[in-house]
């Protein structure tokens, strides 16, 4: 990228770097006008940006600030209506306030899509939450 801040950029080989005095690359997290997405029904979520458009691993999206992906695709499974983005629930319970540990998986499962670990049942990051 050239110009972070608009997006700019194309590839650039070695005599042209040499040209510009070899100017040491810049890691960044996100790049402008980056997208993050997934296909309805799907828990993989793909990163599209200048040049690249695949999956991300788990430690990947979070890097990434774990953005909200959009939703593609849709609706899933021929006519029945795509699923509703539930209201984010904040850090609003504990896995003890479940019954049992498939109750308090299924509501990890639930938001964690949307908004990642929002009631941080899941310490190791292994997208299973606390017994």
């Amino acid at each position: 990228m050239s110009n972070l801040s608009t997006g700019a950029g194309r590839p650039m080989g070695y005599a042209e770097w040499q040209e510009e005095a070899f100017p040491t690359p810049r890691a960044v997290q996100r790049i402008t006008r980056d997208s993050f997405y997934k296909d309805c029904g799907s828990t993989t979520i793909w990163y599209a940006g200048p040049g690249m458009n695949r999956p991300l691993s788990l430690n990947e999206w979070q890097a990434s600030g774990s953005p909200t992906p959009t939703v593609r695709n849709a609706p899933c499974g021929g006519s029945s209506p795509p699923p509703t983005q539930p209201g984010n629930p904040g850090n609003s319970v504990n896995c003890t306030d479940s019954t049992n540990w498939a109750a308090a998986q299924n509501w990890f499962n639930t938001y964690y899509p949307y908004y990642g670990d929002v009631a941080l049942l899941d310490s190791d990051g292994d997208r299973i939450g606390a017994p």
